[in-house]
């Protein structure tokens, strides 16, 4: 009985790294923010993070708002010597919809 349950929990655990980012919110309003080293990269992570994370229910990301941004706090960025090398954030907002629009 132990084994099953591990294995259900480590399975759980897998489940949710695809969507590790997303806030769900009120009124099906969810959030996702990524940082990366460049604005495609955090894009595309915030964008799949999305769609995983409706994909659960058989439903589909509609961008609502979108915002980017150098990230700047610095006990997140010591390893970065410059403004060019700090991490760009991506702050999405979405909704989860049936049709995708």
């Amino acid at each position: 009985m132990k084994i099953h349950t591990i294995i259900l929990l480590i399975f759980t655990m897998i489940g949710c790294a695809h969507h590790k980012d997303v806030r769900p919110g009120k009124k099906g309003k969810h959030t996702v923010i990524t940082l990366a080293k460049n604005i495609n990269h955090a894009e595309n992570e915030a964008l799949d993070q999305a769609e995983t994370f409706c994909d659960e229910n058989d439903r589909y990301p509609v961008v609502i708002y979108q915002k980017n941004s150098i990230h700047t706090k610095k006990s997140e960025n010591e390893q970065f010597k410059d403004q060019a090398q700090k991490p760009i954030q991506v702050k999405i907002r979405f909704r989860c919809s049936k049709w995708g629009y």
